[in-house]
């Protein structure tokens, strides 16, 4: 007899029973049922059949109604026999079947274990990728940071080579005029002054001309006239026609370069300029000119101020500024 009890069928943990595995679950359960049925009819059949006693005398002929109900109850019993080999049978086939479908299954969760296995190793791969990616990308740009530290570190030097070399090129320039002017240095002489009725204004810019009204404007010597142009405190200018130089102090020579004309500035006479002032002119201006030179200085205003005082007091007078911007006026000494 085959029974039926608890853990008869395979589970697998986590796993939900595929509709085929409830199938065969389900006939097998029909089968048990139907076999205890007939087992059960079977024993009932066998208990109510008389069993032959040895040397007892033969028995009467039996009710013939009695013979058809055991022959009809054999009948029935090899035909539940029938049922249950075929029962047996078709479950032997379903446990085949599970077998089967076990080892199935065993082998599916084996690749389904390999390819999440695959995933994971493919996963972590990435993982790995990524990180990597982002490593090199940070490496990447703190290269190109590098990189346009040394443009800019590049560019800076290469203004400053260019700067250099530009200085190197005025320098050279100096040097050469300097040369030129210490091979053809001659002995100045005092450019003759002209009478102030026949002197010409310079064309722009008002002018303050003391000599006009009685007042000749100097320095109290070249050097406090260095002094001021060095401080920036005053700027000098010559004026020949239409074109007007300012006076620059670069070195030890004085350097005459193209300038607009001053817009209000206070005229010297040629004898009180500076001979190296004429000369440095003579170099800037090239040909000479039949017009005369008209130089004058722009005092810075508190100057400007203190000789405006004095010649609003005075008549006439010498007009002396020292190197450090104080101003004099000595009276009856014109020149």
């Amino acid at each position: 007899m085959i029974g039926h009890g608890p853990g008869r069928h395979l589970r697998f943990p986590g796993r939900r029973p595929t509709s085929d595995t409830e199938s065969l679950q389900t006939d097998v359960m029909r089968f048990m049922a139907i076999l205890g049925l007939c087992l059960t009819a079977v024993f009932a059949l066998v208990r109510s059949i008389p069993q032959p006693l040895e040397a007892s005398p033969p028995e009467p002929a039996a009710n013939p109604d009695l013979l058809r109900q055991v022959s009809a109850r054999q009948l029935r019993l090899s035909t539940l026999e029938q049922q249950a080999a075929l029962a047996k049978d078709r479950l032997q086939e379903k446990q085949n079947g599970i077998a089967q479908a076990e080892v199935a299954l065993t082998e599916v969760q084996s690749r389904l274990r390999a390819v999440l296995a695959s995933e994971e190793r493919t996963r972590k791969e990435q993982d790995l990728a990524r990180a990597e990616m982002h490593r090199l990308n940070r490496e990447l740009a703190r290269e190109q940071q590098r990189v346009t530290a040394a443009e800019r570190t590049t560019r800076h030097r290469e203004r400053q080579l260019a700067d250099t070399e530009r200085l190197l090129q005025e320098t050279r320039e100096e040097l050469t005029r300097q040369a030129t002017i210490e091979r053809s240095l001659e002995p100045v002489t005092p450019e003759p002054i002209p009478p102030a009725d026949k002197r010409q204004p310079a064309p722009r810019g008002p002018v303050a001309a003391p000599a006009e009204s009685g007042f000749v404007l100097r320095f109290e010597s070249d050097s406090a006239l260095d002094r001021l142009l060095r401080t920036r405190s005053a700027r000098f200018f010559a004026m020949l026609g239409t074109q007007a130089w300012s006076l620059t102090l670069r070195g030890p020579r004085p350097i005459f370069t193209e300038d607009a004309f001053p817009r209000r500035f206070y005229e010297m006479s040629p004898a009180t300029v500076p001979p190296s002032y004429r000369q440095a002119l003579r170099l800037a201006a090239g040909a000479t000119s039949p017009q005369p030179v008209v130089w004058g200085v722009e005092l810075p205003a508190s100057v400007e101020h203190s000789v405006t005082a004095l010649m609003r007091n005075a008549a006439g007078g010498v007009l002396v500024i020292g190197g450090d911007g104080a101003v004099d006026l000595t009276r009856g000494q014109t020149q």
